[in-house]
């Protein structure tokens, strides 16, 4: 087996999560007339750590090799998005990775894309404890609700706003560790059984599932409570019939200890839990409801702010726009793993792969290079802008030797969650390490459509 030079370093870096101020006052700002100073090579991003609530403090330190950080770390962002936008980082310069693209977006997106920012969003995601149970909309269904929220005068920053902008938001889940989530609404057969078991068969009473989580969503008051008591209490003395269902039960009396009056502790009862190990991944399209419970993935997502909250959340939840938007037809659970991608070539046969979804705004690939003997591949970006994020190990990126000839000179060495940009206009690359490393790009197909 051919292999390659290693990353000049193996040691682990600290991430930072900012420029210091004395750095931002002598790093030039990148604007459309020196936006040209850039090359066609790949470039280290900085990105950005959300501390959300429900976050883990050991998770990402652990990958990072540092003890656990003093606030909960959530998610660590690489994209353009406005919460949380991502820096191009060239020793002493750094500028927003957002004005680079806006001022050349051709050279960094690709030809004639008609875009001008990332249309993807790939991040770290550390969840220590349940995140909110929620749907995205259908392109069709954003469209109608921001033109919707556009008339009513609301400002787009509004807390109670649910449209943002005009896109749907599918999104990919890589476990990183064991990885639990709930995921669609079981058969209708299946939440009878379940309810029943648990003494709970007149809870929900309706002759479909999507008349039963009304009836449940709608409830107001001192009902809410009542409701998320009894099925704490029936989860928490489980007779012969419910052991059956006895993770589920756990979890309801997990979700109970933060949101002990949300009718939505009995989610484990009406959607699927889904186990995924290692390496397993999970597609979730428009409609259908979800949440994240507890685990350390890769998570790769289009760029979009619109999330119709059903519960386990202090956010604001808009009943009538979920029943308008969820899917309550029973959902099929596919486990994806990846397949080999042709379009990356390696000493050795190692190679990229794919996770393959319905997807049009973006591709997850995989490149997992075990061991401590480096190598290398060639990859072609086939006028596409590709971002890469590395989750153990350490790789270093290069253009290929007949690019540019001051690009082709120059590298990026990247550690465990240190990612990188390589624009459209790089039309080959060079990948040499060892490790997990990820790739997010537009699917070749609809690239060539725009």
């Amino acid at each position: 087996m051919g292999r390659g030079r290693g990353p000049p370093s193996g040691r682990r870096r600290r991430h930072r999560r900012g420029p210091r101020r004395a750095e931002l006052g002598r790093r030039p700002a990148v604007t459309g007339e020196n936006a040209s100073i850039w090359q066609p090579r790949p470039y280290r991003l900085r990105g950005r750590i959300r501390n959300y609530h429900w976050g883990s403090r050991s998770l990402l330190a652990e990958l990072r090799g540092e003890p656990p950080s003093a606030r909960p770390e959530a998610e660590l962002w690489y994209g353009t998005h406005p919460g949380g936008p991502a820096s191009i980082v060239d020793g002493e310069r750094s500028a927003p990775l957002a004005a680079v693209i806006s001022a050349r977006p051709d050279w960094w997106l690709g030809t004639g894309r008609g875009d001008r920012q990332l249309p993807f969003l790939i991040k770290l995601l550390a969840a220590a404890t349940p995140l909110s149970i929620q749907v995205h909309p259908s392109v069709e269904q954003a469209r109608r609700g921001f033109a919707r929220e556009e008339e009513s005068g609301r400002p787009v920053t509004a807390p109670d706003r649910v449209y943002c902008d005009r896109s749907n938001k599918p999104e990919i889940l890589r476990a990183l560790s064991p990885f639990t989530a709930l995921y669609g609404f079981r058969p209708r057969a299946q939440i009878g059984t379940a309810l029943a078991d648990l003494g709970l068969g007149d809870l929900l009473p309706g002759t479909t599932v999507r008349a039963q989580i009304e009836r449940m969503v709608l409830l107001e008051g001192r009902a809410r409570a009542d409701f998320a008591a009894r099925v704490l209490e029936a989860a928490s003395h489980q007779q012969t019939p419910a052991r059956r269902w006895s993770k589920e039960c756990r979890w309801i009396q997990q979700l109970a200890e933060h949101y002990p009056e949300d009718p939505w502790i009995l989610a484990p009862l009406l959607l699927h839990l889904v186990e995924l190990d290692r390496g397993e991944a999970l597609f979730t399209e428009a409609g259908v409801p979800h949440a994240y419970l507890e685990g350390l993935g890769v998570e790769l997502m289009n760029s979009s702010d619109n999330v119709i909250r059903a519960g386990l959340t202090s956010k604001p939840v808009d009943p009538h726009e979920l029943l308008r938007v969820v899917d309550s037809r029973k959902a099929v659970v596919v486990k994806r793993r990846s397949v080999p991608d042709s379009g990356s070539q390696a000493s050795g046969g190692g190679a990229f792969r794919t996770f393959r979804t319905p997807a049009e705004e973006f591709e997850l690939s995989e490149l997992s290079v075990p061991g401590d003997d480096a190598m290398e591949i060639g990859v072609e970006t086939a006028d596409r802008l590709e971002l890469l994020l590395v989750a153990r190990g350490a790789f270093e990126l290069r253009a290929d030797a007949d690019a540019d000839a001051d690009a082709a000179g120059r590298s990026v060495a990247l550690g465990a969650t240190d990612a990188a940009v390589v624009p459209a206009a790089c039309a080959r690359y060079r990948i040499t390490g060892s490790g997990l490393l990820f790739r997010a790009r537009t699917p070749l197909a609809v690239a060539r459509s725009k």
